[in-house]
């Protein structure tokens, strides 16, 4: 298990919001860049050894968003060439691809949310807040595993039996059908079946106190205390520095200045913290194992 996973949710929600909220705002190469960097190095971090990266996803995405901005937007004093007599400008192909880092970096670090942030620790953020709206978001969250192991059970046993065969369209619609309407009773069933044992357990009552695993320990309040003064120092001095770029009519970089280098140094110190953390844990376990 990787550093960051062991964290506490209350840490990594405060993290995951802090790291995302410059980037949405600021359309500045640099951190842009550090977003995208650090978003990689975190889902290389949580993601599961054997799982799919969808990096191919991720690389139609960003050209997908960078060609299709000069076509749909026309400002610019730089014109390269012509498309139906309507120019596609230098000015206009930056921007687009600008925004597709800050949309790319951005997927990419709600993706490892999703890995980090399971429904367990969802539930134990909101359950005191939200009892009834957080049961059925983590319900929700957990069904979707479930409804693709129990639909290949359920096409498993149907072709066991000789009911499902995909030898023409038809029949495969049929079968289809049938797993569907299985699936559809069985979801109904288990969530019944849920939600009483959930009201029998006393979820939602006021005084009950909710049995939990998650504690704070010094490395989450260490972790919390780095992640704010990181976040903090990035915003304030991107707000004081006058981080900002401009694109139309013509590109306009941002000045450089000491509050400004001291806003890249800091959101990049926090886009990397995941990475950081999975260097120490590495380097840690190799150095107890040559010990040994």
């Amino acid at each position: 298990m990787t550093d960051i996973k062991r964290l506490h949710p209350s840490a990594l929600m405060l993290y995951f919001i802090t790291v995302i909220l410059l980037p949405m705002f600021v359309l500045d190469p640099v951190i842009l860049a550090f977003s995208l960097a650090g978003s990689v190095l975190c889902l290389i971090c949580v993601k599961k050894s054997g799982e799919k990266s969808g990096i191919w996803l991720y690389i139609i995405l960003f050209f997908g968003i960078t060609l299709i901005n000069p076509l749909i937007s026309h400002h610019g004093e730089t014109e390269l060439f012509f498309i139906n007599n309507k120019p596609v400008t230098l000015e206009a192909i930056i921007y687009g691809a600008v925004s597709a880092i800050m949309i790319v970096g951005i997927i990419i670090w709600f993706r490892s949310f999703s890995l980090v942030m399971t429904g367990e620790k969802l539930l134990y953020l909101t359950g005191s807040v939200l009892p009834k709206s957080s049961l059925i978001l983590c319900t929700a969250l957990r069904y979707i595993p479930l409804f693709k192991q129990q639909s290949a059970k359920i096409r498993n046993a149907q072709k066991a039996m000789g009911l499902y065969s995909a030898d023409n369209i038809t029949d495969k619609l049929k079968g289809s059908a049938r797993v569907f309407s299985i699936l559809t009773t069985w979801s109904l069933e288990n969530s019944i079946d849920t939600a009483d044992s959930m009201k029998a357990r006393g979820y939602g009552l006021k005084h009950r106190k909710p049995f939990s695993l998650f504690k704070y320990h010094v490395s989450d309040v260490v972790f919390t205390v780095i992640a704010a003064m990181l976040a903090a120092g990035a915003i304030t001095f991107a707000a004081v520095g006058g981080l900002s770029m401009e694109f139309y009519p013509n590109i306009v970089l941002p000045t450089a200045s000491p509050l400004i280098i001291l806003c890249y140094v800091f959101y990049g110190a926090l886009a990397l913290l995941p990475a950081l953390l999975e260097l120490k844990e590495r380097i840690k376990w190799k150095y107890l194992t040559s010990a040994i």
